[in-house]
């Protein structure tokens, strides 16, 4: 044997010496069959001998195939026992596990997700801490952080996901009032909400031909869920979580064509989370659901 198989391999050899096709084989597991093929090809060459004899007829265990199949079937056995008992400690996803995100994130992202996890895991208690001042994640305030901002503590577990996209929204009774803006550069005309959100993105906008210099912020707050029922009552125009404007009737996206504002999304915890089963099940989802 030239080196240890890989049990993915085996669990595929398995399905393989079954079926007596590659093509039923990949049926079996959902793959595909060049990676049925290629994981066969690998097992292989990891141990030196050949498992198969390929026919036109399928696929026929060679004497060393037939020797290991029964190993093989062992293997597969404890593969399912594995997958069931990991199922099982769901049930035990209990606890407390605190989070720290900024307030738009606590307003617009959280909660589809969090509605998802609690289906997952009702016996798990999760407290959001929001706020612009990320918590001190070494001093035990919070296990999970999710800011737009990486993390500044080199001992911090960290992972960069997609981009969130953000747009310009206003309700549909401002556009009838004022009518709607033809260019980036026409909303220095009209009244503008939340100075501070549109700054966020100061850089992306201002190369669109907007001026924040001549800009007149009719009404401004740090609080983005404020912001966004200004404006969705009509009082101006606002920059949006796309997740959140695009499914709201009451507003509509402006300059739709324009590509989206971007907002960089970090997600961190400190890296014993590993060793905690309910902490590192509530990371493993946010991180999915976001991906």
């Amino acid at each position: 044997m030239k080196r240890l198989p890989k049990t993915l391999h085996i669990r595929t050899f398995y399905a393989v010496a079954i079926e007596k096709s590659i093509s039923q084989a990949s049926d079996r597991l959902a793959i595909g069959k060049a990676t049925v093929s290629r994981h066969i090809s690998e097992l292989e060459i990891d141990l030196g001998i050949n498992l198969f004899r390929r026919l036109n007829s399928g696929m026929e265990l060679t004497d060393a195939g037939t020797e290991l199949l029964s190993i093989a079937e062992k293997l597969a056995l404890i593969a399912v026992d594995f997958s069931v008992k990991a199922d099982s400690f769901e049930e035990k996803l209990v606890g407390v596990v605190k989070l720290s995100v900024s307030p738009g994130f606590a307003v617009f992202l959280l909660p589809n997700i969090l509605s998802k996890l609690r289906a997952k895991a009702p016996s798990l208690q999760i407290v959001v801490h929001s706020s612009m001042d990320p918590a001190n994640m070494l001093m035990g305030e919070a296990d999970i952080s999710l800011r737009s901002v990486e993390p500044g503590q080199a001992s911090l577990r960290r992972e960069q996901l997609p981009d969130l996209d953000y747009g310009v929204y206003a309700s549909l009774e401002y556009l009838e009032r004022y009518g709607e803006p033809a260019t980036p550069k026409d909303l220095e005309q009209h009244q503008l909400i939340g100075q501070i959100q549109m700054l966020t993105f100061k850089d992306q906008i201002e190369r669109t031909g907007f001026s924040f210099e001549h800009a007149f912020f009719a009404l401004r707050t740090d609080d983005v869920g404020a912001a966004w029922n200004l404006i969705l009552a009509g009082c101006g125009i606002g920059v949006s979580m796309c997740k959140n404007g695009d499914l709201e009737d009451r507003v509509r996206r402006i300059f739709p064509d324009l590509a989206a504002l971007k907002l960089p999304l970090w997600i961190s915890s400190q890296k014993e989370t590993q060793l905690n089963f309910s902490t590192q099940f509530v990371y493993d989802f946010i991180k999915s659901e976001l991906s």
